[in-house]
């Protein structure tokens, strides 16, 4: 495989693997399949990798399954988990074959491993399944040298193994499968770019207020793509507080995770109501107590009758918060031309983060926290 070099930029944890992606994604199109994922250690860092400019034409849906519960509830025997571990082969298999069945995709990648930065006594490593349909799974472990001491950088050198392996997946070149191995030469090891560290602040900053209430957050988001999600778990320590997230690109996987399909008619799937169905959605068939939920567009006009009056830049925001009436926001991110997809999504992330910890701490900073109805439009003054 290449070698890549890791440089110090804005955007660097998105764009640094488009290569790969661009060739895996079009490999899924020259062989007319679609693509789902279930993400359980990787934490949606996958999901947010390949959601390139056209990737809407080969994956619409994805999950993050990060607590035990949440990959139970995808299909993962207990006895399974009992018998081998949260974090083996055995579990990759599980959730691959579980959301090839749910999506209904031709192909489906999954990941469950070990990624605490922190531990230097045990091998970190991450198993990764491939399905495809009629096929047995193809798992494949990938190790992480003890120097990587961040998520971010971690994240990336197994984007790029798994989607390098992937296309000899897709080819069925079974040797070069098994030969493939993930290759970096860093630049930088340690710091980001300040926007990116903003990001990581924010996600903490976030988890903590979680950890306080004593809840568990999901995410659900069509245009941020598994960012947030990611954002969240790149936080060492995030297991404890983050329970699933779904990545729901278009209205038919919206409406398979509950969202009335009444509601997105006439380019109306671009609003407010949209992204509280969604939020309420995952809050009702899920154990988090807490929801964030974004639909909205990247950099790109969406041409599609009806849907033209919502400009690119533009992100719907629901933070659902059981017992609370929905916090609302509607943000709009500047897209001029020399201003990429990655560079849109990372301030929108920000921005989104931002309004989810205003929203917490208005109900941190209630009395009882408990079951209460506020009037919306007193709590949207209140945070917006």
């Amino acid at each position: 495989m290449e070698r890549l070099q890791i440089i110090n930029s804005p955007y660097t944890e998105l764009a640094v693997n488009r290569h790969i992606v661009e060739q895996f994604t079009q490999e899924l199109v020259n062989s007319g399949m679609d693509i789902t994922f279930a993400e359980g250690v990787t934490g949606g860092s996958l999901i947010d990798a390949i959601t390139i400019p056209g990737s809407t034409r080969i994956i619409h849906i994805g999950g993050i399954f990060y607590s035990t519960e949440s990959k139970i509830d995808l299909g993962v025997e207990e006895n399974t988990i009992r018998n081998f571990g949260e974090y083996s082969p055995e579990i990759s298999r599980e959730m691959a074959i579980a959301m090839l069945g749910k999506s209904g995709a031709a192909v489906s990648i999954a990941s469950v491993g070990h990624l605490d930065i922190k531990d230097t006594n045990s091998k970190r490593h991450i198993s990764i399944a491939y399905a495809k349909r009629g096929q047995e799974p193809w798992i494949k472990t990938i190790y992480l040298p003890h120097y990587l001491q961040s998520r971010r950088l971690a994240n990336m050198e197994i984007a790029q193994s798994v989607f390098s392996s992937g296309l000899h997946f897709l080819r069925n070149n079974r040797s070069l499968f098994l030969e493939d191995s993930q290759n970096y030469s860093f630049v930088d090891t340690e710091l980001f770019h300040e926007e990116l560290t903003a990001v990581d602040t924010s996600a903490g900053r976030l988890l903590r207020i979680t950890q306080k209430l004593g809840v568990k957050i999901a995410t659900i988001e069509s245009c941020t793509a598994g960012a947030i999600a990611n954002a969240l778990t790149n936080v060492s320590g995030a297991g404890k507080t983050f329970d699933r997230g779904w990545l729901a690109y278009d209205e038919n996987v919206k409406n398979r995770l509950g969202v009335p399909l009444i509601t997105m008619v006439n380019g109306n799937v671009y609003s407010l109501k949209v992204a509280q169905e969604m939020g309420e959605a995952v809050l009702r068939n899920s154990k988090a107590d807490i929801v964030i939920a974004t639909t909205g567009t990247m950099e790109t006009l969406d041409t599609r009758p009806y849907h033209r009056d919502t400009l690119p830049g533009t992100v719907y925001v629901a933070v659902i918060a059981k017992g609370f009436s929905p916090f609302l926001k509607k943000l709009v991110i500047s897209c001029p031309l020399d201003k990429t997809r990655e560079q849109v999504k990372i301030e929108a992330v920000r921005e989104i983060l931002s309004f989810a910890i205003e929203a917490l701490e208005y109900v941190l900073s209630q009395p009882t926290r408990s079951i209460m109805l506020i009037d919306a439009d007193t709590i949207y003054d209140r945070v917006k």
